[in-house]
């Protein structure tokens, strides 16, 4: 229990040196029952624990389809208390904070204050107040109880950390291995961008820009366990490159 709401987890102890933070993205329709746990095939074949979590946001109002793990009226504290809880299942262990789009912006908020982590977002936001999807105002009316559902301009923020461009653009003790898919316009322009732009270049420990297919659109399944098994043999993780990857990024 978080602020007395539940937080789910499932962790995966498989005996390893690494663990995988798995942090989802949006849910849809499809999605019937909470909680929501996503990762477990992207990790199956490789060498790592797996900690698989769900946004405890998701609960509390049915419009409500992302929440980034960035908390709510009733968990004012979520980030933090999920860092704290992050840092001592994975203690002693290499630890990957790895999330698609929603995920994506939730692994890198975590892994910033995880020292000697790396995080492995795809195609994330970065800046919430700058990404024109509804989820983002979904979330700030039935979360935080902020901006009037009749006045659509309106995109009050809540006091929590909902801006990582500005976090990232001074060194961290942590590292970031970004992966962005080429045909999502939109995030290339507002996130990608920004956040390449912004970056201290000592966090920005790899890049790789790929075409999955048009649109909001993650690579496919093969290519993200390739770019995981990447990070997770990486010697180090101050420099990590993904040109040797071999496995095609359409889906």
């Amino acid at each position: 229990m978080i602020g007395g709401h539940p937080a789910d987890f499932r962790y995966d102890d498989r005996g390893h040196e690494t663990t995988v933070v798995l942090l989802h993205p949006a849910i849809n329709s499809r999605v019937k029952r909470l909680p929501v746990f996503i990762g477990s095939g992207v990790t199956e074949s490789l060498h790592v624990n797996r900690l698989l979590v769900s946004d405890s946001s998701l609960s509390l109002h049915e419009g409500i389809q992302a929440g980034w793990f960035a908390g709510n009226s009733k968990q004012p504290e979520l980030q933090a208390a999920l860092a704290m809880i992050f840092e001592k299942v994975t203690a002693g262990k290499r630890t990957i904070y790895f999330g698609l789009s929603a995920g994506g912006f939730a692994s890198l908020v975590f892994s910033s204050v995880h020292p000697g982590s790396i995080a492995v977002p795809v195609n994330p936001q970065t800046h919430l107040a700058n990404h024109p999807s509804p989820r983002v105002r979904k979330w700030t009316i039935h979360a935080w109880g902020l901006n009037s559902p009749s006045d659509e301009r309106a995109k009050e923020m809540p006091p929590v950390l909902t801006d990582v461009c500005d976090l990232y653009s001074q060194p961290l003790e942590n590292r970031v291995a970004y992966i962005q898919n080429t045909g999502d316009e939109e995030h290339m322009r507002i996130h990608w961008k920004r956040f390449k732009d912004e970056v201290h270049p000592q966090n920005l420990a790899g890049s790789a820009l790929v075409y999955a297919a048009d649109g909001h659109i993650a690579p496919s399944v093969a290519y993200m366990t390739a770019v995981l098994d990447v990070v997770v043999n990486a010697q180090s993780w101050d420099q990590v490159d993904f040109s040797a990857i071999s496995v095609s990024p359409v889906r």
